[in-house]
């Protein structure tokens, strides 16, 4: 039904005078991961790389895309139109295999917000693992009594429902202790192993293709912590040495001054953004949807999430803004 009401509305001019309406604004748009055509592998982070060149396609049409840099200097602004970053978050290996190949196609710029403890590594996030091992739609529950969480039903009519099942667990673990997340992934793992296939498609980036990206002049490297903690989870010192280590890092992989971070699952509070702002970052983002506008603060700046299951009608609502209308 929303999708008919987008794309209604897009019929009747309604996308076009939102991108007029904000063209001051800036749309920031929060990516992870892309999977190719046809890989079978369905989460909300991995889209589909033809999905993701049509969406490009719309943005060249439609858009002025610029870099993080260029959207915090509004005296460098040239043109009229509304203005949309992209991000990629976690730095996964797709960002150079499968995103990075368009980004040069259409010559647009991205800004990749890696977790350096991961890269150069077969590591995945604990996230990853439970997505990963239950993928099989033939698992049809899952049971985590033994670690308090509960029995999770699976079964689902669509991709889509799934995803909402698999990201009910996802919740329920999120807020246990970074060890005991971890504990419980590997567990589920354990239960359901993670085929090759599916485990490659998670696999993060290496440093010589950090190296490259960032050499051709339109990726930015940003932060996302050291070990992807949620920052305000931990303590103070913990945080800073997290947020330190990894703009040290990714300063030594690229050989750039690293400014720009993004926090992991969004989390952040007054002492997390005092704390990011000590350590040289100029521009912090959230998870929270909305226009990155005039006077928005620099440490809490919003990003529309786009996922593996928005339709190309949501998606032109989401970069207009008619998206965050809709669902108000």
């Amino acid at each position: 039904m929303r999708e008919a009401l987008y794309g209604g509305l897009d019929a009747l001019g309604a996308n076009r005078l939102l991108r007029h309406l904000r063209r001051d604004h800036v749309a920031v748009l929060m990516y992870h991961g892309l999977v190719p055509a046809g890989s079978g592998i369905r989460a909300w982070t991995m889209v589909d790389q033809d999905g993701f060149r049509c969406q490009l396609s719309h943005l060249r049409d439609h858009c002025d895309v610029v870099s993080i840099a260029e959207a915090l200097a509004p005296g460098r602004r040239t043109g009229h139109r509304r203005r949309v970053v992209l991000t990629f978050d976690d730095g996964y290996r797709s960002v150079y295999e499968l995103a990075f190949p368009l980004l040069r196609e259409f010559g647009m710029p991205a800004t990749v917000f890696v977790t350096t403890a991961f890269v150069d590594t077969d590591g995945m996030f604990w996230y990853d693992r439970i997505i990963g091992a239950l993928q099989d739609t033939r698992i049809d529950a899952l049971d985590a009594g033994a670690f308090g969480l509960g029995r999770f039903p699976l079964a689902a009519r669509s991709p889509a429902d799934r995803w909402d099942r698999i990201q009910d667990v996802l919740e329920a673990v999120k807020w246990r202790a970074y060890d005991r997340r971890e504990a419980i992934a590997d567990w589920i793992a354990a239960q359901h192993p993670i085929p090759d296939a599916i485990r490659d498609r998670f696999g993060m980036l290496r440093t010589r293709d950090l190296r490259e990206m960032v050499a051709s002049g339109l990726v930015e490297a940003g932060s996302h912590t050291h070990r992807h903690e949620i920052l305000t989870q931990i303590d103070g010192e913990a945080a800073g040495e997290t947020i330190r280590m990894s703009l040290q890092e990714l300063a030594a992989m690229t050989g750039r001054a690293v400014t720009t971070l993004s926090y992991p699952n969004g989390d952040h509070d007054p002492a997390i953004t005092a704390c990011v702002a000590r350590h040289g970052v100029a521009a912090a983002f959230t998870t929270r949807p909305g226009d990155w506008m005039p006077g928005t603060d620099p440490m809490r700046i919003p990003r529309y999430g786009v996922s593996a299951f928005d339709s190309e009608e949501r998606f032109r609502a989401i970069v207009s803004g008619l998206a965050g209308l809709v669902q108000a």
